[in-house]
């Protein structure tokens, strides 16, 4: 009788014992389940604390160029990549620097709308960085007395007279109306609103098809009106991340 009771009270404090770890095992399963239905509703907690940049590559140093004004060495914008993107935020969230869906880029970049705004930021500086290699091999000194429509000057070759580029800029604004546009920051300045005028396609100013480059973009700059954009679309098929 006696053996039976000592039995009887082992198996039941046996029982007290697994009932209790059980309990404990569901009650860290509830709290993982828990955890995972907060993710799922809120999403993970990830930190995000690096900032997208893009080295300019080798080719940009071709012909003795220093374009670092644009973006330095270890990946950080320069002076003038500052400008642009500067300039290009002034212009307000409907910029198409900005839109999610602009065609006119999809061609040389097919991944440009998951870009995040430092992305499209950054391929912006990449372009005028290629303008500028490609119309003054980077040198703000540069003029060309023999260009298409008189003497060209500055980083991206611009009209010299103010009478006959004070219109280029169209609606995006009026900083090709300044007297001289030679300076490195006037130049850029107004190299994006002519930009933003022809990204604009038939609401714009250059009645082109809205490309960024080929025949009937209509660009302001030569190589942009050739078929396969010539070295300016050369160098930016260097840009990170459009494939």
């Amino acid at each position: 009788m006696r053996k039976n009771s000592f039995l009887s009270t082992s198996i039941l404090g046996l029982a007290l014992v697994f009932s209790s770890e059980i309990k404990a095992d569901v009650s860290v399963i509830k709290e993982g389940l828990n955890a995972l239905a907060a993710d799922a509703v809120q999403g993970p907690s990830i930190q995000c604390d690096e900032k997208f940049q893009a080295p300019l590559s080798a080719a940009f140093k071709a012909n003795g160029a220093n374009c670092s004004a644009f973006i330095k060495a270890d990946g950080s914008l320069g002076k003038l990549g500052s400008v642009i993107t500067s300039h290009i935020s002034s212009m307000g969230g409907n910029t198409l620097f900005h839109s999610e869906n602009l065609s006119g880029v999809k061609t040389l970049c097919p991944k440009w709308s998951t870009f995040s705004k430092d992305q499209r930021d950054y391929f912006w500086v990449w372009l005028f960085a290629s303008i500028s290699w490609k119309e003054s091999t980077c040198g703000a000194d540069t003029i060309n007395r023999a260009a298409t429509h008189g003497t060209a000057v500055g980083q991206l070759q611009l009209n010299k007279l103010k009478k006959d580029r004070s219109w280029r800029g169209g609606e995006s604004g009026n900083s090709c109306a300044v007297k001289n546009i030679a300076p490195d920051e006037a130049s850029m300045k107004c190299g994006i609103e002519i930009l933003h005028e022809q990204l604009k396609g038939k609401k714009g100013l250059y009645l082109g098809d809205g490309s960024l480059f080929g025949k009937k973009a209509n660009s302001y700059w030569h190589h942009l009106r050739l078929k396969n954009g010539g070295k300016i679309i050369q160098l930016m098929r260097g840009f990170p991340g459009c494939r």
